[in-house]
């Protein structure tokens, strides 16, 4: 099933977002996960499709402006009809779309919504990317600092995404020999690497783990995800 979220950037957001938290309230147990140009590889849409998660039935896959590189807009277009087939609901937000591509979605999407208007000059936007980095040092007081930060700029869950694609990316490095057989960007999967050297044998996957737990556990309303993600940072 697919959602497109068409026109001024900040709004189309808005009201992907106010989807999603409608879908995850109809399934508390689905996962949300989060992409754009940085995080995004073409080479694992065919995953995203036919994967219905880790510990969850149904994925909710949310693309921000990934069509802004070329290579990931012709692997995403070209898959337009698996995805529209796929168990997993997909959520684009794009500020604009050629005629083609448009073309292309109205002939798959469930709804396209664009959202008309001027959007006012930025300002200088927290880069939510920066709690990776901070992950990746096992830098606990920058980790805690930034995501305090990043609440005031974006919801737990988003950041929740963001430090589970880290993690689920350095599990993916080491257990990889080569770029190649990672099936990531040469620079993603040298950084991770690197990473990697900061943590102990079967500590990444233990902290997997609890993150994801974490977020199950918020999906059935037995504990807050904003202060259980603080949890699990101070004790990083």
């Amino acid at each position: 099933m697919i959602y497109l979220f068409l026109g001024q950037y900040k709004k189309a957001s808005q009201k992907a977002n106010q989807l999603v938290e409608a879908l995850v309230q109809k399934q508390p147990d689905a996962s949300v996960l989060k992409f754009n140009v940085e995080n995004f590889d073409g080479q694992s849409l065919g995953d995203l499709i036919a994967t219905q998660g880790l510990f969850f039935n149904k994925n909710i896959i949310v693309f921000s402006k990934v069509f802004d590189e070329t290579e990931n807009k012709e692997v995403i277009l070209k898959g337009i009809p698996e995805i529209q087939n796929s168990q997993n609901i997909f959520v684009f937000i794009e500020e604009s779309l050629d005629k083609k591509s448009l073309e292309k979605f109205e002939k798959h999407a469930e709804k396209i919504q664009e959202i008309k208007g001027e959007e006012k000059k930025a300002t200088a936007q927290f880069n939510m990317f920066s709690l990776t980095d901070a992950l990746g040092r096992r830098d606990k007081k920058s980790l805690w600092l930034l995501y305090r930060d990043a609440l005031k700029n974006g919801a737990a869950e988003e950041i929740y995404g963001i430090l589970w694609w880290q993690l689920k990316t350095m599990l993916i490095v080491k257990q990889s020999k080569s770029v190649a057989e990672a099936g990531l960007k040469p620079f993603v999967f040298s950084k991770a690497k690197d990473f990697l050297r900061n943590f102990k044998d079967e500590e990444i996957e233990k902290k997997s783990f609890e993150l994801v737990q974490i977020y199950h556990n918020s999906r059935r309303q037995s504990s807050e995800l904003e202060i259980s993600l603080e949890k699990w940072i101070l004790d990083f």
